[in-house]
């Protein structure tokens, strides 16, 4: 292989690996608003049970959103290295 179709392979392996952080970056925002959503709707249905000092870890400062928020990075985790799964 010569240098300028290295340079050309490398100029492409570049370009497609600054699309996929950006695809990836537009997708983890998205998903952290989805998140942020279901965390109000969970919360406002579950406000009272959530409040009470019984159920320690799920009141709105103290848990809703990182209960949720460690639930979906655990399953991030879970699923990288699984090509076409962001």
């Amino acid at each position: 292989m010569d240098l300028v179709t290295a340079k050309m392979l490398e100029d492409e392996q570049n370009r497609i690996n600054a699309e996929a952080t950006a695809d990836h970056t537009l997708t983890y925002g998205k998903r952290r608003t989805e998140l942020q959503s279901l965390a109000d709707l969970w919360y406002q249905e579950n406000k009272d049970w959530a409040e009470d000092p019984a159920h320690e870890g799920y009141s709105k400062s103290h848990g809703t959103y990182k209960q949720i928020e460690e639930a979906a990075n655990d399953g991030n985790k879970k699923a990288e290295g699984v090509a076409g799964i962001q």
